[in-house]
C-alpha cells in the first residue's frame, strides 16, 4: 500500500512541519511586499473581483471580468473567482494574499513529495526533489507575485490529479480516476498553461507501465477534458493565437523558441540573472552560435532521457515532464504575447529537478564505497545545493518588494531596453522620486532602433511626468521637441493643451483642444484616449475664460439632455476646483459620477482628489479604484491609490 508506506517512511507530521517552517523562513518576507505590475489589472483595479459580481457564472461568461486591460488574452474564470473570495476576507491588504501564496506553495511541495514517492517508492529522491523545488529561485516569480496565485492553485489541482491517477493504478478504485479527471477538467480554468495535464498523465502512465489498451483509453479520456476549456474560451471570444508582435514570421518564432527552451534549461541549472522582462534575444538566423548551442543542449537532454529509459526511468520521466510543461508557452503551436517567463517553469522545474536527482542517485549507487560514505556524499551534495538555492531565492525575493524594486532589478539586468527604462521611471514616479524618474526618461532617448510609436510614448511619459509634478519649464522643452518630431500625434497635441492649461493660458488650451475635438473619430479614439480628453478641456477652457455662452452652445450640441447635464456639471466642477471652491466642486461632481458611470477617467481622479482634500480617505480610495478599473497603469490613479493606502495604514497603526 504505497500511500500507507509514504506516511510511515517519510514521517509525514514531521515533514509537514519542516516544509512549512522552511517556507515561512524563506518566503515569509513577502507578507511585507506591495502590489506590483499586473496586480492592478487582476485585483486592485478589477471591480468584478472586488465584489462587482454576485453570480460566479459571470466569470465564465464574461472573460473581461478576470482582467482589466486593453488586450483580451486571458481566460481564467476560476482564478478570478478565487481572487473575489479572497477579497471578501482581505480587502486591499496585500499581506494576506502573499500569505495565501506561501501556504499554497508549501502544500504543493508536500503534494510533489507524495507524488514522487508514489511513483518511485524512494523517500530520499522524493524528499530531496521536493525540497529543492521548494527553494529554487526560478519559482520566486510565481510565489512572490499575487497575480500568479493561479499558477500555484492550478499546480495544486495538477498534483492532486496525478496522485489520484497513481492511486487508481495501485488500488483499482474507479472513484480515484473520476476525481482525477474532475481535477484535470478544472485546472485550465484556473491557469491555461496547465492544460498540459493530459500530457503529464500520459507520461506517468507509460512510467507506471499501464497496459497499452488501458493506457490508450484513459489517455483519450484525459485529453477530452481539454475540450470544455477550449470550447468555452472560443465561445466567449478569447483567441488561442495571441501573437502580439514580438516575432514577424513562423521561422523567427521557431528559432527564438529553440533558444528559449535552451534558456529555460539554463535557468534550472544556473538561475542567474533573473528578471521579469526577457526581451533581449530574438533570433532571426538559423546558422548562428546561439541556435546551434541551443539545439545541442536540447538534443543532449533528449539523448539522456532515451539513454536512461531502462536504467533510471525517473530521469526519462523528469525530462519529459520538463518539456511537456512548456508545450502551451512554446509560441510555435499557440503564439502568446511573451516568450520567456520564469513563472512558466513552476511546474516544469520539478521535472528537471526530479530527473537530476534520479541521475545523481543512480551514479552514487554505482560508486564502489561503503553505504555510510555514500550517504555522507549524497547528504553533503544536497545540503550544498539546498543552501545555494535558498540563498539565491532569499536574495531574489526583495526584487518583488514593490514596483520600484521590481523594475530596478530588471533595469540592472537589461539596461538597453526601453520598456525597462519607462517602467522603472514610472515606478520611481509612483514613489514620488520625480527627478530620478525624469533623468531616467531623458537617458532613454539615447536608445536607438525602436519603432516610431515607442518614441511618441516615451515623450508622452516625460511630458506627463513633468506636468504631474508641476515642472512646466521641462514640460515646455520636451513638448517643443516632441511636437516638432511628431506633429500629427494626437497624444502629444493633447499634452500640449494640458500644458497651457496648467500655466493658465486657457486661450491656447481652447484652440488646441478644439482642433482635436473637430477631428474626433471613434475608431481612432479607441487607440488614442486623448480624443476623449479634448472636449472636456475645450469646455473647461471656455468656462475659465468666462465664455459661458460659448460653453453652453457646445454642451447643447452634445445631443442627449442627460449627457448635456453631465458635461455641464463635470466642467463646472473642474472650474470650481481651480478656483479653490472644493465643496461646490464636490457637490457638482459627486451626483454625476455616482448616478451612472461615464467613459472619461480624469473626472474620477478629480473626485478622488476632492475626497482626499476633505480627509475622506475611504471615499477617495473607492474612487481611485474606479479610475484604476478604467486604466490600471494610469500614474495619477496608481499614485493616488498608493498615497491613500499609506494614509489609511497610518490611521490603522494609530
Amino acid at each position: 500500500m504505497r500511500l500507507t508506506q509514504y506516511v510511515k517512511e517519510i514521517q509525514v507530521p514531521l515533514f509537514v512541519f519542516i516544509v512549512f517552517l522552511l517556507t515561512t523562513i524563506i518566503f515569509g518576507q513577502t507578507i511585507f511586499f506591495k502590489y506590483v505590475y499586473d496586480d492592478f489589472s487582476f485585483l486592485v483595479g478589477n471591480r468584478a473581483v472586488r465584489g462587482g459580481v454576485t453570480n460566479p457564472v459571470d466569470f465564465f461568461q464574461y472573460p473581461r471580468l478576470a482582467w482589466v486591460g486593453s488586450n483580451l488574452h486571458v481566460y481564467r474564470p476560476l482564478s478570478a473567482l478565487f481572487y473575489s473570495i479572497e477579497f471578501k476576507w482581505f480587502a486591499f491588504d496585500p499581506a494576506y494574499y502573499h500569505l495565501v501564496s506561501i501556504i499554497i506553495h508549501a502544500i504543493n511541495t508536500l503534494l510533489a513529495s507524495c507524488l514522487l514517492y508514489l511513483l518511485l517508492r524512494n523517500k530520499v529522491i522524493a524528499i530531496i526533489s521536493s525540497l529543492l523545488f521548494l527553494v529554487h529561485p526560478v519559482n520566486v516569480e510565481a510565489i512572490a507575485w499575487i497575480s500568479q496565485q493561479g499558477t500555484l492553485l492550478a499546480s495544486t489541482f495538477l498534483f492532486l490529479s496525478l496522485i489520484l491517477l497513481v492511486l487508481y493504478h495501485e488500488y483499482g478504485l474507479k472513484w480515484f480516476l473520476r476525481l482525477s479527471l474532475l481535477f484535470a477538467l478544472v485546472i485550465p480554468f484556473i491557469k491555461e498553461q496547465l492544460i498540459v495535464t493530459p500530457f503529464l498523465i500520459l507520461g506517468i502512465m507509460i512510467f507506471l507501465k499501464f497496459p497499452w489498451q488501458r493506457n490508450i483509453k484513459i489517455s483519450i479520456v484525459y485529453f477530452v477534458t481539454m475540450a470544455p476549456y477550449l470550447f468555452m474560451r472560443h465561445f466567449v471570444g478569447v483567441p488561442l493565437d495571441q501573437s502580439g508582435g514580438w516575432f514577424d514570421n513562423k521561422k523567427e518564432a521557431v528559432l527564438t523558441m529553440i533558444h528559449g527552451l535552451a534558456y529555460y534549461i539554463r535557468l534550472i541549472f544556473a538561475p542567474h540573472p533573473l528578471t521579469v522582462n526577457y526581451e533581449w534575444f530574438k533570433v532571426e538566423k538559423f546558422i548562428s552560435t546561439t541556435v546551434l548551442l541551443s539545439v545541442a543542449s536540447i538534443i543532449f537532454c533528449i539523448f539522456v532521457a532515451i539513454y536512461f529509459y531502462k536504467k533510471a526511468p525517473g530521469v526519462t520521466l523528469g525530462i519529459y515532464w520538463f518539456f511537456a510543461g512548456l508545450i502551451p508557452v512554446n509560441n510555435v503551436v499557440t503564439p502568446i504575447y511573451t516568450f520567456i517567463n520564469e513563472r512558466f517553469l513552476y511546474i516544469s522545474s520539478l521535472g528537471m529537478i526530479f530527473a537530476m536527482i534520479c541521475l545523481g542517485y543512480y551514479y552514487l549507487k554505482k560508486i564502489p564505497i561503503g553505504q555510510f560514505k555514500k550517504h555522507l556524499i549524497g547528504s553533503a551534495i544536497f545540503f550544498v545545493l539546498f543552501l545555494i538555492l535558498s540563498h539565491m531565492t532569499y536574495l531574489r525575493l526583495p526584487n518583488w518588494k514593490d514596483q520600484k524594486s521590481l523594475w530596478a532589478s530588471t533595469f540592472r539586468v537589461d539596461y538597453y531596453n526601453l520598456r525597462n527604462f519607462t517602467n522603472y521611471a514610472r515606478a520611481l514616479e509612483m514613489e514620488e522620486n520625480y527627478m530620478e524618474s525624469f533623468v531616467l526618461l531623458r537617458q532613454a532617448q539615447n536608445i536607438t532602433g525602436l519603432p516610431r510609436g515607442n518614441y511618441i510614448d516615451l515623450y508622452a511619459q516625460i511630458i506627463g511626468s513633468t506636468l504631474r509634478f508641476n515642472d512646466t519649464r521641462r514640460a515646455r522643452i520636451y513638448l517643443t521637441i516632441g511636437r516638432s518630431r511628431y506633429p500629427e500625434s494626437v497624444t502629444l497635441k493633447m499634452l500640449e493643451a494640458k500644458y497651457y492649461f496648467s500655466v493658465g493660458n486657457y486661450k491656447k488650451t481652447e484652440e488646441i483642444s478644439k482642433s482635436i475635438t473637430d477631428k474626433f473619430d471613434l475608431v481612432k479614439a479607441q487607440k488614442e484616449p486623448a480624443f476623449y480628453d479634448a472636449p472636456l478641456y475645450y469646455l473647461i477652457a471656455k468656462k475659465m475664460q468666462g465664455d459661458t455662452v460659448g460653453a453652453k452652445k457646445l454642451i447643447d450640441q452634445a445631443g442627449e439632455e442627460f449627457l448635456q447635464q453631465r458635461l455641464d456639471h463635470i466642467t463646472g466642477a473642474r472650474v470650481f476646483m481651480l478656483q479653490g471652491r472644493y465643496d461646490e466642486a464636490l457637490a457638482l461632481l459627486y451626483p454625476v459620477l455616482h448616478e451612472k458611470e461615464i467613459s472619461w477617467m480624469e473626472p474620477y481622479i478629480w473626485l478622488a482628489d476632492l475626497y482626499k482634500k476633505q480627509g475622506n480617505n475611504v471615499q477617495a480610495l473607492a474612487t481611485y479604484q474606479v479610475a484604476l478599473y478604467k486604466s490600471p497603469t494610469n500614474p495619477d490613479a496608481v499614485l493616488g491609490f498608493e498615497r491613500v493606502m499609506r494614509d489609511l495604514n497610518k490611521d490603522k497603526v494609530k
